[in-house]
């Protein structure tokens, strides 16, 4: 059960023929058939975090309490994964869109993804910086294959904690006899393969966030991944940080419209491989 409890809200294909073949390329097959993402190049990559907590006063949107408890832990769980992590607070939106576009314009070539969280209030699609809000497609797009081509073909992960609109889950008793206690070469891939969005709650839906103890979603990433990132993949973990979050967090307000509400987070994954974050060698 949680108190001081928060929201994260804001007051036809062309035809053609299709062609499959049985046996890649000699020089191909090993890397295309390979069922884990390379993550043997000299760095890891950048996580970007952007804590947006307090607001343009002409904008009416409440401070978010409790997200530099979450902003702290991402960077902590992210540098122990070799990650170059770089922590914004408080940009415009101006300030999101050129930090984006500023880090998808960059040489990847050496580096084996790219990670980016986004703490902030949301809704129906749209995320705010402190002065305005932007599509949560902006946070992405920048980075397809097309428009970043160093990080085509490894994996781009997108983490969001804020609300997508303004219902509640109000869950629902389940009865059950399972008890919930016990080398060289050219090919060609989608545009937006290899993307992980990670969302806090599911379209249309509240993302609650406890004002002393961060929000239920990215407290159990930072949980999860940092007890599981060196056995587990990243898909597998965010199920577990589902089965926490969904099972486990109960809102505990004192107004009886936001008080006994559930929240399950939602996965979008493009993947198109396994994604460990083992800590990297040391390069010597």
């Amino acid at each position: 059960m949680e108190s001081n409890i928060q929201t994260d809200a804001a007051v036809g294909a062309p035809q053609g023929r299709a062609y499959q073949f049985s046996v890649f390329p000699p020089r191909l097959s090993s890397k295309l058939n390979a069922l884990d993402y390379n993550m043997d190049h000299k760095r890891r990559g950048y996580c970007l975090i952007f804590d947006i907590e307090q607001f343009h006063p002409s904008r009416d949107l409440p401070r978010r309490h409790g997200s530099k408890i979450d902003s702290t832990g991402l960077y902590n769980l992210f540098r122990a994964m070799s990650f170059d992590v770089i922590l914004f607070k408080d940009l415009t939106a101006k300030e999101i869109r050129y930090q984006l576009e500023y880090f998808a314009s960059r040489d990847h070539t050496d580096e084996d993804c790219f990670a980016c969280c986004i703490l902030t209030h949301g809704e129906h699609g749209q995320l705010w910086g402190t002065d305005a809000r932007f599509p949560v497609d902006l946070m992405f797009n920048h980075f397809l294959g097309d428009a970043c081509p160093t990080l085509a073909g490894k994996p781009k992960m997108f983490f969001i904690q804020a609300c997508q609109g303004d219902k509640l889950d109000h869950g629902m008793t389940v009865y059950s006899s399972d008890s919930v206690d016990s080398s060289a070469g050219f090919y060609s891939i989608p545009t937006h393969a290899d993307f992980l969005i990670a969302y806090s709650t599911l379209p249309g839906f509240y993302s609650w966030r406890n004002t002393q103890d961060g929000s239920w979603f990215m407290q159990a990433v930072i949980r999860v991944l940092s007890e599981y990132h060196l056995d587990l993949d990243l898909l597998t973990m965010l199920t577990i940080v589902n089965h926490q979050v969904a099972y486990y967090k109960q809102s505990n307000a004192t107004t009886p419209e936001f008080n006994g509400k559930k929240q399950v987070p939602c996965i979008t994954s493009m993947l198109t491989r396994r994604v460990f974050l083992r800590p990297k060698k040391i390069q010597i």
